[in-house]
C-alpha cells in the first residue's frame, strides 16, 4: 500500500508541475520589462531575461541553417535607453538547438515604443477572459491535495479494519 501512496504522490506532482517554456526556432519579436542580460563569452552561453521568459545567447558557431562555423560572434546588441527595468522589445533569431533552450543568436534589444495617444475606444465588456495553464496551478494544487487526502483516508480505514 505504500508503493501506491507514493505512485499516487509523485503523480499528483507531477500534475502541478509545469516545464520551462520553450520558443520555436526561427524569428521571435517580445517586448516586456527588461529583467537582466549577462553576455556570453568565449566558453559559454549567457543569458536574456525579458519579462518571464529566458533566453540563451550564443557566443558564435554554427548559424542557422548554416552547416558551417561562424568566426565570429553573432550581431547582438543592447540599444542605448534599454536599461535594466526599463520596458523593451526583443527583435532576434532563436537557434534550432537540442541542447539549450531559447538559444538566441542575432538580437536586437530596443526600448519599446511609448504610445503618445489615447486609446480611441474602450475595451469590450462582453470579452471573456482567458485561461493559460498558469492560472490553473492553484485549482491543480487542490485537486492533488484533495486525492492525497482521499488516498490517506482510505489506507487509515484499511489499517483500522485490519488491526480490529
Amino acid at each position: 500500500m505504500n508503493r501506491l501512496t507514493l505512485v499516487i504522490a509523485l503523480l499528483g506532482v507531477l500534475t502541478v508541475a509545469q516545464p520551462a517554456a520553450a520558443v520555436d526556432p526561427g524569428p521571435v519579436h517580445q517586448c516586456g520589462t527588461f529583467v537582466s542580460y549577462k553576455p556570453a563569452t568565449a566558453t559559454g552561453s549567457g543569458e536574456l531575461v525579458i519579462g518571464s521568459t529566458t533566453y540563451a545567447t550564443s557566443s558564435g558557431g554554427i548559424r542557422p541553417g548554416s552547416s558551417t562555423s561562424s568566426p565570429g560572434p553573432f550581431n547582438q546588441v543592447i540599444a542605448p535607453g534599454a536599461t535594466i527595468g526599463s520596458q523593451v522589445c526583443l527583435d532576434g533569431t532563436i537557434g534550432n538547438s537540442q541542447t539549450t533552450a531559447n538559444l538566441l543568436t542575432d538580437f536586437t534589444v530596443t526600448p519599446a515604443p511609448v504610445a503618445t495617444t489615447a486609446p480611441t475606444s474602450l475595451p469590450s465588456t462582453n470579452s471573456q477572459t482567458s485561461t493559460n495553464a498558469g492560472d490553473l496551478t492553484f485549482v491543480w494544487i487542490l485537486l492533488a491535495l484533495g486525492i492525497l487526502a482521499v488516498v490517506a483516508v482510505v489506507i487509515a480505514r484499511k489499517r483500522r479494519a485490519t488491526a480490529t
